[in-house]
């Protein structure tokens, strides 16, 4: 099939045609990766947040900025600015 939507929606068919078993051992690989998707991305997020107070807290200590001075001088995003000012 050409088209992607289509194969995905035949693909999702034929698993609700499994026997109870099998259909119930799908569900658990789905959730298996469903979490630890949800781990990594989490993991990614709390490294990133790190990565930013530590160079904030360098570029403080070597350009002798304050905290917002060195959070707009990295340009950190608005959405972790306060998570990043509040380890300060």
């Amino acid at each position: 099939m050409s088209n992607p939507e289509i194969a995905e929606a035949m693909e999702a068919s034929d698993r609700f045609m499994m026997d109870d078993k099998a259909y119930h051992e799908y569900l658990k690989r789905e959730s298996a990766i469903w979490d630890y998707n949800n781990d990594m991305a989490g993991s990614r997020e709390e490294g990133e947040e790190k990565t930013w107070v530590a160079s904030v807290r360098n570029l403080m200590k070597s350009m002798k900025l304050t905290a917002q001075q060195a959070v707009e001088a990295l340009a950190v995003p608005m959405e972790l600015r306060q998570k990043v000012l509040k380890q300060i």
